[in-house]
């Protein structure tokens, strides 16, 4: 087999999971995926993943008849097996075994952690259509007050924004149990969402971050791109918070306003 090919295939999995790789695999890895033939598996692998993210909510097995009366044939007591002590231990395996495996069919798998930049791009496209609820509050004070009288833990950093799009108000994404609070600016020509959230609710799988983003922050850089998306994005971390924004606006503009450049 191809010695590069193999290469991609044995660390490509740790790669998308976003876990550690050396630096030099890192790199050689990266290289690769430059490649066509490598960049397909990539794809193919990141396409994998989300579509087991996005079926694992969905997998519900209800045991077959079958099996229920095979457990309650193992586990109920019968005069036969009394009378076969020999027979017991292996009885009671089985009954254990079957008892588990039910378990493991009926109880309900974990909940799919919700997407950030999902709630981002859903919240912007309800602002929008007026149907994001909207605090106009401006001053830094007075939003934390509202945040700590809604149960939301937050310690928002304020970004700097140039005066061309000013805070208008604070609003709270609802993402299943997890409540995102989002800053919105407005400029003369679009909007501008900002949201952050500790780092420790993405190792929690509380929120979740498309692995490719998620490299890109945990070393410190900004990631900007919205595939398949005609907003703009942009993701970046500072200190213990995990930064994210989208707009209206054109990534030049963008970092205009933010003085990026």
């Amino acid at each position: 087999m191809n010695s590069k090919r193999t290469f991609v295939e044995e660390y490509l999995p740790a790669y998308v999971d976003g876990e550690p790789l050396e630096p030099n695999i890192r790199e050689e890895l990266e290289r690769l995926l430059e490649q066509p033939e490598y960049a397909q598996l990539y794809a193919h692998e990141r396409a994998l993943r989300q579509l087991l993210r996005e079926r694992r909510m969905h997998l519900r097995y209800a045991p077959p008849p079958e099996l229920l009366y095979s457990v309650r044939r193992a586990i109920a007591p019968s005069p036969w097996v009394r009378y076969r002590s020999r027979l017991i231990p292996a009885a009671v395996a089985v009954a254990l075994a079957c008892v588990g495996l039910l378990w493991y069919l009926a109880s309900p798998p974990s909940p799919t952690p919700p997407c950030f930049m999902t709630a981002l791009l859903t919240s912007l496209d309800r602002l929008q259509h007026g149907r994001l609820p909207l605090e106009p509050l401006r001053d830094t004070a007075a939003i934390r007050s509202f945040l700590a009288q809604q149960g939301v833990p937050s310690s928002l950093v304020f970004p700097y924004v140039e005066e061309e799009a000013p805070l208008v108000g604070i609003a709270l994404h609802s993402l299943d149990r997890y409540r995102l609070p989002l800053l919105v600016y407005k400029a003369k020509n679009g909007w501008l969402l900002f949201a952050e959230a500790p780092e420790e609710d993405f190792h929690r799988g509380r929120l979740w971050l498309d692995p490719t983003i998620w490299q890109t922050v945990a070393h410190n850089a900004w990631y900007w791109g919205c595939p398949g998306q005609p907003h703009t994005c942009a993701f970046w971390k500072t200190q213990t918070m995990v930064c994210g924004l989208v707009s209206t606006l054109s990534p030049q503009q963008v970092k205009q306003l933010l003085n990026l450049e």
